[in-house]
């Protein structure tokens, strides 16, 4: 369920979300441009903020159930499939398995916070690209590159596997500077055209 929940995500925050805002703009009467400049920071801030809002606290339900579900189906369970052996190798799986429950709430909040940051991008994607529907390709696609860097965006959204506090670091590092990036980015190409608009 989580392996499909993380390579789906992009889509499903479109789907739920943006599809509206992408019909308006291939309709060419994208709103933010017929907001005032004086209004565009104000309007592109709210909106992002309540973007990450909506969908931070949407996981962090889902993995809350997701968790639950499994303290019922699997209470008492001891079992971890041979990973244990690797702990000699992470001190970070060590922890973890040390302390399975924690490890999980730290997952859930860790998590969620990184898909609503990603909740962000595929938002102001949707705002900054004039030929819409791209956003289903770059968003998707940028999702997939994330996972296939050599810090991969996995290393710090999965819990209990073989990697140590130097993977984990530097794939939440790069996670965050992509996004990062593509924030800042469209956020200032939204100012522009909304500028240009204007003059």
């Amino acid at each position: 369920m989580q392996l499909i929940i993380m390579l789906l995500m992009p889509i499903f925050l479109i789907l739920i979300t943006l599809q509206r805002k992408i019909e308006i703009s291939q309709g060419k009467s994208n709103y933010i441009f017929q907001t005032r400049m004086g209004t565009v920071n104000q309007y592109l801030i709210k909106g992002q903020i309540t973007q990450f809002v909506i969908f931070t606290l949407f996981y962090m339900a889902l993995f809350s159930f997701d968790l639950l579900v499994n303290i019922v189906l699997f209470h008492k369970g001891t079992s971890f499939k041979g990973v244990e052996n690797s702990t000699i190798n992470s001190h970070l799986l060590n922890l973890e398995l040390a302390h399975p429950y924690l490890t999980y709430i730290w997952f859930i909040i860790i998590v969620s916070i990184a898909f609503g940051i990603y909740a962000v991008v595929t938002y102001i994607l949707a705002l900054s690209l004039k030929k819409t529907f791209l956003v289903y390709p770059i968003s998707l696609g940028l999702w997939i590159m994330m996972f296939a860097l050599p810090y991969s965006s996995s290393y710090f959204m999965q819990p209990f596997i073989e990697f140590d506090w130097k993977e984990y670091g530097m794939s939440m590092l790069s996670y965050l500077l992509i996004c990062g990036v593509v924030i800042i980015v469209g956020n200032w190409i939204v100012r522009l055209r909304s500028h240009n608009s204007y003059c």
